[in-house]
């Protein structure tokens, strides 16, 4: 009972005490979108009642990113643990339930603006469909954890709580589908899960983009005010509750016991309220008049407006909303004032090392997981060519080594270093891993040793070689399509195929022919079919810009050593290459241009089409945007 956070009665009876439980109430629980509007007031509230409570939100930028910072702040203040991290985080969750044995979950992250979810439904999809799976997906793992999570009043029409409308837009299609997903889950897994559907929710804090804090910014700036109406050409009115009204019935869902899965809660006033009357309170309260409006057509996505049936909220949480609309209107105003015109509010960046801990932690993990699937598929490859009698690099378990008196190659160096200069040593640990084809006798291992000529003399020192088929075994440097010649023990040579060249000591590049087209080029071709892009209508008429004395690494396409350098046979060469992007006067055509602080130094000079580069090659990370620095050169923002 302690442990679950309960207040007692204490009575002494002879020589023992004997505790009769009142009131309980969770002990630890998780706010998911906690920064938010209804996860501050919900934090807060929580953490008044002496509930131990962790935020968790990604500070995204919806909306003003310091409104949620000082919100933050200020549940810092009171004790809240809060973590800079994503609701769809998996790693991060886990280590949430288990390090803190949370005993309910409250998820309130989401992106709720609809005109924002037609122009990035990706996102939308990823924050309000797939943070939830990854929850109840955790929830089947931790089945004491109560759940709550928030849906909306746009999900159900008229006075029924069951009729679903058809959705104008991607936020109620995506609300309308979270509710159907909980309750399947729920039914499957047996959880413990109650939703809630807020209403127009407003009040201090609240969010910029809600109405009646823009209607408040219009009348204060005194800009035009907009006032939509409906096609009938009635005012557009809704259903309008107090955050706190909205708080206490979140908490009462919270410590309800819910005796299905598909308990849905209204959390609204129950009556509308139009969009002119609050336009009238707020000039009351502000003491400004809306000298500029006008109406103008109610959105297509906007959803029409009904008020909340509210019955089951009242029977069976036992909330019913208290606050008027004339008081809720005081309050937010008073807020707004103090807000906007009262001693500048700070606030502390959010601590994001929890989320980089558990990242760091959860790539390690996956690293170890990989290398041993990997030593178990060497080891059932190197079965199978046991069976039929060929050598691989883990059949090499008694090396035999060749000593190479003052000899010493610096490169090809493992991540094994022995301190003991022991040979005999030396060659023990050699013979035991797989990769090692020899080492020096200041006990460096050697994953591979280049050719004789690049070695260098030093007195004293000796290199050992192991006497291996390094082609055959697998343990060279020639990499892609380069093929491998045994020279010797421990030593080789990097060949091409034909049509393809050596480019540096051990990479083939397939060589430029007209009328050819190369591999690369083929790729790049289904690749822009599968995708709906055509590369010649992007050409157009682009122009080359150069560079001097710089290069691009990787992204080949073709190599064209015959050109000598000749800048006006490159670019014939490039443009009547498939997906050319540019080439080097080394005679490289390039698929791909990297960023330019990737760019290297080089003898020559490279030359980029100047095409629109973003839209068809370039690939920034989530939540960066490819943007134009200057002819062939782009960066992500």
């Amino acid at each position: 009972l302690i442990q679950y956070g309960c207040t007692f009665d204490i009575i002494a009876i002879q020589l023992g005490l004997y505790f009769c439980c009142r009131k309980c109430i969770f002990i630890l629980v998780l706010v998911t979108g906690g920064a938010g509007f209804l996860g501050y007031h919900l934090s807060l509230r929580l953490s008044v009642e002496g509930t131990r409570v962790v935020v968790l939100d990604n500070f995204n930028n919806d909306y003003d990113v310091d409104l949620k910072k000082i919100r933050a702040t200020r549940l810092i203040e009171k004790g809240v643990t809060v973590v800079q991290g994503d609701a769809c985080d998996t790693p991060l969750l886990k280590h949430l339930f288990v390090e803190h044995s949370l005993t309910a979950v409250v998820h309130l992250a989401a992106r709720t603006s609809i005109p924002m979810s037609l122009k990035d439904p990706v996102s939308y999809g990823h924050s309000n469909m797939e943070c939830l799976m990854v929850l109840l997906q955790l929830l089947t793992e931790h089945k004491e954890t109560h759940f709550v999570y928030a849906s909306s009043g746009d999900t159900i029409i008229g006075s029924s709580q069951s009729v679903i409308p058809p959705p104008r837009n991607l936020y109620t299609a995506l609300k309308i589908a979270t509710e159907e997903m909980a309750i399947s889950f729920c039914e499957k897994n047996g959880l413990s899960i109650v939703g809630v559907r807020p209403f127009s929710v407003y009040g201090p804090w609240g969010r910029p983009d809600s109405d009646i804090y823009k209607i408040s910014m219009s009348l204060d700036k005194n800009t035009p005010l907009e006032i939509p109406k409906t096609s009938n050409g009635e005012i557009t009115s809704r259903d309008y509750i107090y955050i706190d009204d909205v708080i206490s019935g979140i908490t009462a869902a919270l410590k309800h016991n819910p005796k299905s899965c598909n308990e849905l809660y209204n959390l609204g006033n129950g009556k509308l309220v139009s969009m002119e009357t609050i336009v009238h309170l707020l000039e009351k309260e502000l003491q400004k008049k809306a000298s500029n409006f006008k109406y103008v057509p109610l959105p297509l996505y906007e959803m029409d407006s009904y008020p909340a049936n509210t019955k089951e909220t009242q029977d069976i949480l036992g909330i019913i909303p208290h606050v008027t609309i004339e008081e809720g209107i005081k309050e937010f105003v008073k807020w707004f004032k103090e807000y906007y015109y009262g001693e500048k509010i700070s606030y502390k960046e959010p601590d994001h090392s929890l989320r980089d801990k558990v990242a760091k932690d959860y790539i390690k993990q996956r690293n170890r997981d990989m290398i041993t699937r990997r030593k178990k598929y060497q080891e059932k490859f190197a079965n199978y060519l046991r069976s039929k009698g060929r050598p691989t690099a883990v059949l090499y378990k008694e090396k035999k080594f060749i000593k190479k008196e003052g000899k010493y190659y610096s490169g090809g160096d493992g991540k094994r270093v022995i301190t003991s200069r022991n040979i005999r040593e030396m060659e023990e640990v050699c013979s035991v891993v797989d990769e090692c084809v020899g080492f020096t006798s200041d006990g460096k291992l050697k994953q591979y040793i280049g050719p004789e000529k690049q070695w260098s003399s030093r007195p004293g020192s000796s290199l050992y070689i192991a006497d291996i088929d390094v082609c055959e075994a697998g343990i060279h440097n020639c990499y892609g399509n380069a093929t491998c010649t045994y020279l010797g023990p421990a030593q080789f040579k990097c060949g091409c195929a034909k049509g393809w060249a050596l480019v540096g000591p051990n990479h083939c590049e397939e060589l430029y022919r007209k009328g050819h087209e190369t591999v690369v080029e083929k790729e790049q071709r289904v690749a822009d079919k599968v995708s709906g892009r055509n590369w010649k209508e992007f050409v157009g008429n682009a122009q080359f810009y150069s560079f001097k004395s710089r290069e691009s690494p990787e992204g080949n396409m073709a190599y064209y050593p015959d050109a000598k350098g000749n800048v006006e046979l490159l670019k014939q060469a490039c443009m009547e290459s498939y997906h050319c992007m540019g080439f080097n006067t080394n005679g490289l055509l390039k698929k791909i241009i990297r960023q330019p602080s990737k760019w290297k130094s080089s003898s020559g000079t490279l030359y980029v089409l100047d095409v629109d580069y973003c839209h068809m090659a370039f690939s920034c990370p989530r939540n960066r945007h490819c943007r134009r620095l200057a002819p062939g050169k782009y960066d992500c923002a």
